[in-house]
């Protein structure tokens, strides 16, 4: 869904990322919107999208847009209650 835009990692502390082991690319495929993931609307335009990587792990990503970029605020490992979330909503839901 947001793979058309530019992604813009300036503000993502890249060395606590590196630390805990979370991958660039795995931050662009939770930003295609795989069907692991699951979208949050936020506050002033925010976007949080929390899903299960290739890499086997479960990451949160705070983006915002503008016309063409998605500018990356902040990636973090969830909390226990987002992951259950996201998991039950998969059985939940439908498939696309």
């Amino acid at each position: 869904m947001f793979g058309n835009y530019k992604i813009n990692f300036a503000k993502v502390n890249l060395h606590w990322a590196q630390s805990v082991s979370i991958e660039l690319d795995e931050i662009e495929e939770l930003l295609e919107l795989s069907p692991l993931t699951w979208l949050y609307l936020g506050e002033a335009g925010e976007y949080e999208i929390t899903g299960y990587t290739k890499y086997r792990k479960f990451v949160t990503v705070t983006f915002t847009l503008t016309e063409n970029e998605a500018v990356v605020e902040s990636v973090n490992l969830p909390s226990y209650g987002r992951i259950r979330e996201v998991v039950i909503r998969q059985y939940i839901e439908p498939t696309k």
